[in-house]
């Protein structure tokens, strides 16, 4: 499985290892959107590789109020081509997730851990 590599860019800052961390600013924007939320809780509850057709799955039944089961195919292959080519792209590059478009996995990186906090206070303020 080959995950993006997260190189330091604009709006993220290296920690004591030398690793790339978002900054606060950058945190904040990414968790403005409730489909990023969805997939950092998603992330950070799981510890391991998804792929990115369960996520939109998820995503799907969470933003319509319905189980997974209810969720139709179209509706679940317009959430995963915008997570492919959207979210999940700008996350990665934040260094938040690790993906693979080839393999279409994604999994938590080291920044998740930094957003964690700023996740949890999103969650409280806007629950969607």
């Amino acid at each position: 499985m080959s995950y993006h590599a997260n190189t330091p860019r604009e709006g993220s800052a290296t920690d004591g290892s030398g690793r790339s961390q978002p900054t606060p600013d950058t945190v904040l924007e990414l968790l403005a959107n409730s489909r990023r939320r969805y997939v950092l809780s998603t992330l950070a509850g799981t510890g391991m590789p998804v792929t990115v057709d369960d996520l939109a799955l998820g995503l799907a039944a969470w933003e319509s109020g319905t189980s997974p089961a209810e969720v139709d195919e179209a509706r679940r292959n317009r959430l995963a081509a915008s997570l492919h080519h959207v979210h999940l792209p700008k996350l990665s590059e934040a260094g938040l997730v690790a993906y693979d478009p080839v393999g279409k996995r994604v999994q938590g990186a080291a920044g998740l851990a930094a957003a964690t906090p700023y996740l949890e206070v999103a969650h409280r303020q806007a629950p969607r």
